[in-house]
């Protein structure tokens, strides 16, 4: 019986099926790697150049590689093998957006703290001072008038330096929450993270880069990843120190997204 409660083990006649502790556990079919995508680019041509067979049915792939649409939709909707594989892992968001990374840095660090690893939690200073608005508003305006300087004003869902600005003055982070209120009443809103400026980064020739690279997260407990050994990197033009106003285009300050790219 399958709900006896000994573990039990065996297979069906289909041998598709295996029965581990009661429960009726599906088994991957022989054959070719079947996927399933939302993607019509390279992606698609890799996975078929590798050859893979395209499928129309979740539950006869074994692996999805989705868009965001679907993983919002569709992810936790869908029952899934273990030995089916998805390009995104749950509450992906939590880190991919900016309100959402931050809360979660700050919330591991406190933590840290609160269990006595000072010196495992003082490892989390590697990012600058960071508030989401207007949630955390006041917060931030007490950290204005206590540090001063320039702060880099970024929407929370938006990429590619759209929508950034800086302030160096107080004056015009309330102009900036009185246009969030005027907008607010009119459509939904989005937060920002106000973020402490950086006046001398670390620089690779003179200019601003970021690193880009692929790591592979085989399991979250206990944690495993692996690192792919090249990377990306891209660089804007040539860095010079602010001199600007309020609402200076991101680009001048942050980087160009589609800037010289190199290849490591």
């Amino acid at each position: 019986m399958l709900g006896n409660s000994r573990e039990r083990k065996g297979y069906d006649q289909d041998k598709s099926w295996v029965v581990t502790g009661g429960w009726r556990k599906k088994t991957r079919a022989p054959g070719p790697i079947r996927f399933r995508t939302t993607f019509r680019n390279c992606i698609l041509d890799t996975l078929k150049r590798r050859g893979w067979k395209e499928v129309e049915d979740d539950s006869e792939c074994d692996l999805n590689w989705m868009d965001r649409d679907w993983i919002r939709e569709r992810f936790d909707k869908v029952h899934l093998e273990p030995y089916q594989k998805v390009n995104h892992f749950r509450n992906h968001y939590e880190l991919t957006r900016k309100d959402t990374m931050v809360k979660n840095l700050k919330r591991y660090k406190r933590q840290l703290e609160k269990d006595g690893k000072m010196e495992e939690a003082a490892q989390f200073n590697f990012f600058p001072l960071t508030f989401v608005l207007p949630g955390e508003y006041l917060l931030y305006v007490e950290a204005f008038k206590k540090i001063g300087g320039t702060w880099i004003m970024k929407p929370v869902g938006k990429s590619q330096g759209k929508g950034i600005f800086l302030v160096d003055k107080l004056s015009q982070t309330v102009q900036w929450k009185s246009d969030y209120r005027l907008n607010n009443q009119e459509q939904q809103a989005e937060s920002y993270v106000a973020q402490q400026y950086i006046d001398s980064p670390l620089l690779i020739g003179g200019r601003k880069f970021d690193i880009r690279l692929y790591v592979l997260v085989k399991s979250y407990n206990p944690l495993v990843v692996y690192m792919y050994r090249f990377f990306f990197s891209q660089k804007r033009h040539t860095f010079h120190p602010r001199h600007g106003t309020h609402r200076q285009p991101a680009a001048y300050y942050y980087y160009y997204y589609s800037t010289q790219t190199y290849y490591y």
